[in-house]
């Protein structure tokens, strides 16, 4: 090996560890980054997965409806991801997506006038969602899991579920749900329930009522009179009937139903 030789395999040896050192320093600043952005930014990626838009009116309509706020904000972010347009393909609507059957209903106890399209309203959803709310902790005396599965699978199917031991040994509460959706969707709810009490704080100034998941002495009913199928209307065959004093309703947005926008428009 001549000279020139020689000195051309050094400067490759040398181009070589500086495009090796250059690499570790890429990869060290790169490593120095994503660990300042976990340290700086990983607890606010909940906040960006479980938000809580229209927070004011959810505080007050879950206080006049005696309910925790967080378990409103759970069940809109389950139901509709805080979209006041979300229309599903059974025309459940807005924020808690009712369907007009079921505001129909609510209005008619309410002793109010009542337009379809008032369910796009964010405030008349939430007030109207907030009420049926309230009927089903006052029917399940608050259990939370029982709340869930009756505003997915209708109250009928509920009270069923709750006499048959089977599903309930002590006939108010359940420890088993026999359909697949409806459980999914009760253990979505209970997770995202204990997520919104532990990132955000609600103003306490009012005190809840009945705190959903205990016995409040005033709301027991052995005889809990005529079921309702649910605020998402009847179920399909096979989900526990329907229809009002039925036993079911159709899926809440989990189980791949998903939401078109108002006057259609790409699934969310």
């Amino acid at each position: 090996m001549n000279r020139r030789e020689r000195r051309e395999l050094r400067e490759k040896k040398r181009r070589r560890r500086a495009a090796l050192a250059a690499a570790l320093f890429c990869a060290m600043a790169l490593m120095a980054a994503a660990g300042y952005f976990i340290f700086r930014y990983g607890e606010d990626r909940k906040y960006l997965f479980y938000p809580l838009k229209y927070k004011d009116l959810i505080v007050a309509q879950a206080r006049q409806s005696d309910l925790d706020p967080a378990l409103v904000a759970a069940l809109v972010r389950t139901e509709s991801s805080f979209d006041p347009n979300a229309l599903s393909p059974v025309g459940a609507m807005g924020l808690m997506q009712l369907i007009p059957d079921t505001g129909d209903w609510i209005a008619f106890r309410l002793k109010e006038e009542f337009d379809p399209e008032m369910l796009y309203d964010p405030e008349f959803n939430l007030r109207y969602g907030c009420w049926y709310l309230k009927f089903l902790s006052g029917r399940y005396d608050g259990d939370v899991k029982c709340i869930a599965a009756a505003y997915h699978a209708g109250s009928g199917a509920v009270d069923k579920w709750l006499e048959d031991e089977a599903y309930s040994s002590d006939g108010r509460t359940l420890s088993e749900i026999p359909y697949a959706q409806t459980a999914k969707y009760a253990e979505t709810i209970l997770e995202r329930y204990e997520i919104y009490k532990t990132l955000y704080t609600y103003d306490d100034s009012h005190s809840p009522g009945p705190v959903p998941g205990r016995v409040h002495p005033e709301q027991h009913h052995p005889h809990r009179g005529h079921a309702h199928p649910g605020p998402h209307g009847p179920a399909p065959e096979g989900d526990g009937g329907g229809g009002p004093g039925g036993g079911g309703q159709r899926p809440g947005d989990h189980a791949g139903r998903g939401h078109i926008r108002r006057g259609g428009g790409e699934p969310l």
